[in-house]
């Protein structure tokens, strides 16, 4: 079966629909419509984001580059997508369909390891003392896997 776009059909407006019906098959009455958007935003496609994963790249990217005084509603955003995060990546430790889980686990993880290092450099920078430090060995995403991406994917 084809759909044929018109000019009434909202492709943004069928994904957020489709976010309630996505629910039932991770198996955990918990989740909530939030957390499956951003877990779908985050990975929209391959190679692209949705809105909720462009507003967290650029509230890091807009970390990373300016002070603290210039982070305007990027704070605000970035804790408020990795508080979903954090309880998205809970919640999904309980679901019932564990091949769902198992196909989310690596890159979720990941996800979630990296924003909670940015979080802490984030406080770091808004302290302004010393050289930053994490207390904890920051994960580089090496290894076999993504030297065979690094491969099969440069352009």
């Amino acid at each position: 079966m084809y759909i044929i776009e018109s000019e009434s059909w909202n492709p943004r407006q069928a994904y957020f629909d489709s976010s309630e019906e996505w629910m039932q098959y991770f198996g955990n009455d918990e989740l909530t419509v939030d957390e499956i958007q951003l877990l779908g935003d985050c990975f929209y496609t391959q190679g692209q984001k949705g809105e909720l994963g462009i507003k967290l790249v650029e509230s890091v990217e807009c970390f990373m580059k300016n002070n603290p005084s210039e982070w305007g509603s990027h704070l605000q955003n970035f804790i408020k997508l990795e508080a979903n995060l954090n309880s998205l990546c809970k919640k999904l430790l309980a679901v019932t369909n564990r091949d769902l889980l198992y196909d989310f686990y690596l890159t979720i993880w990941e996800l979630k390891e990296e924003t909670e290092y940015v979080s802490k450099w984030v406080e770091w920078k808004q302290s302004g003392k010393g050289e930053f430090q994490s207390p904890e060995i920051v994960p580089r995403r090496k290894g076999i896997l993504y030297e065979f991406q690094d491969i099969i994917h440069s352009d």
